[in-house]
């Protein structure tokens, strides 16, 4: 994110898709670019692979001060196909974008 010290127009919205947020080895990474979002008061939509993980994202984006606009919700246009993912608990299956949350601005 480098719109902050040029001449470019600040974004409108950011699609956040699958961050990662709620994962400890992506959360100090993502912090300048959610500080950047909220110091511009830019609107962003962050998607998680299920709804479990956007509430997470979510607590994570609170914790920070960042004002939460649309809560965790599902996405009625999320993939249709699920997948299992090695790396979690066999029975638990992921969709593209399956849930949502809507932020802007806060008290970073």
């Amino acid at each position: 994110v480098q719109w902050e010290n040029q001449s470019a127009k600040k974004p409108t919205i950011v699609f956040l898709a699958h961050s990662g947020l709620e994962d400890r080895s992506y959360t100090s990474s993502w912090k300048p670019t959610i500080e950047l979002l909220c110091r511009q008061n830019v609107l962003f939509v962050l998607t998680g692979y299920n709804h479990e993980e956007t509430i997470k994202d979510t607590k994570v984006l609170e914790s920070w001060g960042v004002t939460i606009l649309v809560p965790p919700t599902l996405n009625p246009f999320c993939g249709l196909r699920p997948f299992l993912d090695p790396a979690r608990d066999p029975n638990d299956l992921i969709y593209s974008n399956c849930s949502f949350v809507v932020a802007k601005g806060g008290n970073l």
